[in-house]
């Protein structure tokens, strides 16, 4: 069959694989053509990779949610799910008991982070890794890593966060690190 380009711009009898390769680029596709729904299972469709390094003081929480680390993240799509992981360091423990949780926009869950409770005055380190699923609404929110008690009593996992040579001379400024993917499943 010959390749014909009609009046309306279309092209007819041009079949699947019909163009060398490279020819057609990103830039050749129009905006929207490719949905996340198009795309394979476990593609990485967004991501965002978030560093602290400012000391502070640890709140108290209650019942009440207080955040560690909060960050704004752009989700894309609403059928996406985030999957996200990273570390925040700490100085001097305090709790040994407190939920840990995550949350992003109205959408919370308890774990996706813990840490480790020693009862010395060293260095610990929060790790952060889990996914969020169900969270349909898109656009920019923010992500929080969060701690509270259930029976809302005090409680916080260390005194500092990122702590520095204020803390111990033998330290340098720590850093917390947090990275989210969005992902289509």
């Amino acid at each position: 069959m010959a390749i014909t380009i009609n009046g309306t711009g279309s092209i007819t009898g041009l079949t699947a694989g019909g163009l060398p390769d490279g020819s057609v680029t990103a830039a050749d596709l129009a905006s929207g053509a490719i949905t996340a729904g198009a795309l394979p299972s476990g593609t990485i469709i967004n991501t965002a990779v978030f560093e602290n390094s400012t000391r502070t003081g640890t709140a108290t929480a209650t019942s009440t949610r207080q955040s560690l680390m909060t960050v704004s993240f752009n989700k894309t799509s609403s059928t996406s799910t985030l999957v996200f992981f990273g570390t925040i360091p700490g100085s001097e423990s305090s709790s040994g008991y407190l939920a840990c949780g995550v949350s992003y926009g109205s959408t919370s869950i308890t774990g996706g982070w813990h840490y480790t409770y020693s009862g010395q005055a060293y260095c610990h380190v929060g790790v952060v890794a889990g996914r969020l699923t169900g969270h349909t609404t898109t656009g920019s929110q923010d992500f929080k890593v969060e701690y509270f008690t259930n029976d809302g009593t005090n409680g916080k996992p260390w005194l500092v966060t990122n702590p520095n040579s204020t803390d111990n001379a033998r330290l340098n400024q720590q850093r917390s690190q947090l990275v989210i993917m969005e992902v289509e499943l």
